[in-house]
């Protein structure tokens, strides 16, 4: 997942992370909207520059939420209930949602070992 960033009145990627100091890293950007035209097509105009570590990890979690929404929406499949630390189920890890009661039902027996108990009588 590339981060992308809003850097001096425009947005780049973040294509690699360099040194650490004072709060800021030193990046390689690349631009999403300029671009110079060469023999073989447009490459990104490209720049390194010190970025402050809070705007590489806002942009982080903000690409981290727009892929977790945009896997949501894809979710075809059985849904995948998360269990908590008392045991109980939780939602769905891919869209949210509170497992149905045959999801529920063959979680509980997967995770109390009846499951391989009954498959080898």
């Amino acid at each position: 997942m590339a981060i992308t960033i809003h850097h001096d009145g425009d947005t780049w990627h973040l294509l690699s992370e360099g040194a650490t100091s004072d709060g800021k890293t030193y990046c390689h950007l690349a631009s999403t909207t300029r671009f110079l035209p060469q023999k073989n097509g447009s490459v990104p105009v490209q720049i390194s520059d010190w970025i402050s570590n809070a705007v590489i990890l806002s942009a982080a979690i903000q690409g981290e939420e727009t892929q977790r929404s945009v896997t949501a929406k894809k979710h075809l499949g059985a849904c995948v209930p998360w269990r908590g630390r008392g045991g109980d189920l939780g939602a769905c890890i891919y869209c949210g949602e509170k497992p149905d009661s045959i999801t529920a039902y063959y979680a509980d027996r997967a995770a109390s070992g009846q499951a391989v108990l009954t498959a080898h009588r």
